[in-house]
């Protein structure tokens, strides 16, 4: 799904791997593809656009909540998924200030999965030793606000 985010590299992000010493130097820089993306922006419609249409949204707004009893219990196949709970506000009647609706995403989890991220080791020993003291079962669900983009909401910077 694209989410509408297209992403301007520099020569910052062209010259990395060269300055950094790691990996293959792209073999081109901004100045090489400025035109293609003056070309693209016009095509999708968003030419002239810079710094406005400035959009936020809520984040962090949601609970947590630890389930209780669980500690014992080990997923077996595929690990538990997220859920996502749909718009549910300004179906049939809209709001005339708010246009759009809310959403909820979440999901369950064990605390101290994580940890396998940053620990040497691979195969069937290992995820064993990682799920053998995981701590207890939590259950996430989050709000988030569906915005619109404004054309007066806008930003600028000014050179010092």
């Amino acid at each position: 799904m694209w989410g509408r985010q297209v992403y301007r590299w520099s020569d910052l992000d062209f010259e990395a791997n060269g300055e950094g010493g790691i990996g293959v130097d792209w073999p081109v820089r901004y100045r090489d593809i400025e035109p293609w993306y003056y070309y693209v922006e016009r095509f999708i419609g968003i030419s002239g656009q810079l710094g406005r249409n400035v959009m936020d949204h809520i984040f962090e707004a949601g609970a947590t909540g630890v389930i209780p009893g669980y500690e014992r219990e080990r997923t077996f196949g595929n690990r538990p998924n997220g859920i996502y709970v749909a718009r549910f506000r300004n179906l049939k009647e809209r709001h005339p200030k708010f246009l759009r609706g809310y959403g909820f995403q979440g999901g369950a989890s064990r605390a101290g999965w994580g940890r396998g991220a940053g620990t040497a080791g691979f195969g069937a020993e290992f995820k064993r030793q990682l799920i053998g003291d995981l701590g207890p079962w939590t259950m996430w669900l989050g709000g988030w606000g569906e915005c619109l983009p404004r054309p007066d909401n806008w930003w600028s910077w000014t050179p010092r």
